[in-house]
């Protein structure tokens, strides 16, 4: 996944954004050294962003993660929610793998075919998975009721991590990195492809 992100976002901006060195043009499309290496920059943030994301998701467990927006003074209902939702991506993708299989157990083909009719086999797919999220989410808003949840009473948590002088030397470590790479940015223009643009 990361490849491909990559991939597209170096072979797409390059027609959007214009350079001063223009290596290729036709009619209004111009590609410029720039725009490539401007691709190549936007395909790594891309690939930074989604592999911090899928790091965080990997090592952090739901439970952490609730608690700590609620530490930060995010409201429990957001909270519970974000978590709730995170929650529900692996048991969705679960459901969409198995529906998939029993589709190929009775014969649909999804090899066959060019790219493009090959994604619209699995468009009719999506129907059951559908149907599967409005049931589970039904039957989890069931579960909650009867078990009477309520977002705004009060609520201890079993789980209470604290600060330690490794997480105050990591988080002070980072600030000043992420304080070193603004002024490199903002100051010295370091990483600037074009001018002007971030």
């Amino acid at each position: 996944m990361l490849v491909l992100l990559f991939f597209f976002s170096a072979a797409m901006w390059p027609f959007f954004v214009k350079g001063p060195t223009s290596l290729w043009s036709w009619e209004h499309v111009q590609v410029s050294r720039e725009s490539i290496l401007y691709g190549i920059a936007m395909g790594l943030r891309l690939d930074a962003f989604v592999g911090t994301g899928l790091i965080f998701l990997s090592t952090t467990r739901n439970e952490e993660m609730t608690n700590g927006l609620i530490r930060l003074g995010c409201p429990y209902p957001l909270a519970f929610a974000l978590s709730t939702a995170l929650r529900l991506v692996p048991t969705f993708a679960g459901a969409g793998a198995t529906i998939i299989q029993a589709q190929v157990s009775r014969g649909l083909d999804l090899e066959s075919g060019n790219i493009l009719s090959r994604v619209g086999k699995f468009i009719p797919q999506a129907v059951p998975l559908f149907i599967y999220a409005i049931r589970h989410t039904n039957l989890l808003a069931m579960a909650l009721e009867s078990k009477g949840f309520s977002p705004e009473s009060k609520r201890s948590l079993y789980y209470e991590p604290r600060m330690g002088a490794s997480d105050y030397i990591v988080l002070f470590g980072l600030m000043v990195l992420l304080a070193v790479l603004i002024y490199l940015r903002l100051a010295l223009h370091l990483g600037a492809i074009i001018p002007g643009r971030l």
